[in-house]
C-alpha cells in the first residue's frame, strides 16, 4: 500500500470532539498542533517561575472550544483558573490531555501510563503516548 502524502495530511490534521466530562456537561477538545505544543512548552521552559499547573491549564486554555470552534478561554483567564477548585480544573485537563493523546492515568488503574493530571500539569509534563 502506498501512502499518499495528501491523505496522510488530512489524517494528521487537528480534530475536535465533544466528550461528557463529569460536572460540566458536554465540552468540546480542540487537539493542539505540534507548533502550539512545542510553544506552550517553550514559554514554560523559559519561566523559571511557571508554576507546576502551567502545562495543563495553557493546554486546556488552547483545547477547550465553543460550537464554533472558538477558544472558551483566552491566557487572561489562566490566574482565574488557578484559583478555581483544584479537582473540578483537573477534570478538564484530564479531558484535555486525554483528547491531545496523553496518557492520563486513572485512579485504580495500575496499567494506564504517565502521570496523574496534577503531575501532568507541571513542567515534568508527558509525552504524546504512542
Amino acid at each position: 500500500m502506498t501512502i499518499d502524502k495528501s491523505a496522510l495530511l488530512a489524517a494528521l490534521a487537528c480534530t475536535s470532539v465533544t466528550v461528557t466530562v463529569d460536572g460540566f456537561g458536554d465540552v468540546t477538545i480542540r487537539q493542539v498542533s505540534v507548533a502550539e505544543n512545542d510553544r506552550i512548552r517553550a514559554g514554560i521552559k523559559a519561566d523559571p517561575d511557571a508554576a507546576h499547573s502551567s502545562f495543563g491549564l495553557q493546554l486546556l486554555v488552547a483545547s477547550v472550544v465553543d460550537e464554533a470552534g472558538v477558544p472558551v478561554f483566552t491566557a487572561d483567564d489562566i490566574p482565574a483558573l488557578r484559583q478555581a477548585a483544584g479537582r473540578k480544573v483537573d477534570k478538564l485537563v484530564e479531558a484535555v490531555l486525554d483528547a491531545n493523546g496523553y496518557a492520563v492515568e486513572k485512579a485504580g488503574n495500575a496499567q494506564a501510563s504517565g502521570p496523574t493530571t496534577s503531575a501532568a500539569s507541571g513542567s515534568d509534563s508527558p509525552s504524546p503516548s504512542a
